[in-house]
């Protein structure tokens, strides 16, 4: 596998994708949150660029930033939310949380019992990359 620059632009925006979709949950502010929010779908999208997708990144832009995301942040200044009235009573929900988390995760390790396979992206033509990027052969069939 030889290191190319695009692999190492792959990695740097998919971490940061994965540390902005990690603040948009931790952020205490929410503000914050939706700008994080915002910068993940950014990162998600040059992602995609890299894959020789052109479509899907420009709707997420479009679609996700320019509508969605920005239609949060709009609200949130709106209700001018102070941060005294979040923090008064998240500790007691805390233990709470913690267990229905941990339930959560139990039963989507259970119901989707996947073992995770790596993709060969190198020996394969482009074409057949951009079909199985966009086919979804990873979900369940539900018809009878």
């Amino acid at each position: 596998m030889f290191l190319t620059v695009s692999y190492f632009v792959f990695h740097f925006f998919s971490g940061l994708a994965l540390i902005c979709s990690f603040m948009v949950v931790s952020s205490k502010n929410p503000i914050y949150s939706v700008l994080f929010l915002i910068l993940t779908f950014f990162n998600l999208s040059c992602l995609l660029f890299i894959l020789n997708v052109e479509f899907l990144p420009i709707l997420f832009l479009i679609v996700y930033v320019g509508a969605i995301a920005v239609l949060f942040l709009f609200v949130l200044i709106m209700l001018n939310i102070k941060l005294s009235e979040l923090k008064e009573g998240a500790k007691q929900y805390l233990l709470i949380a913690f267990i229905f988390g941990l339930i959560f995760l139990l039963e989507a390790l259970i119901l989707f019992n996947v073992n995770f396979v790596l993709l060969n992206l190198y020996d394969i033509p482009l074409v057949k990359v951009q079909e199985s990027l966009l086919s979804f052969n990873f979900c369940f069939d539900f018809s009878a």
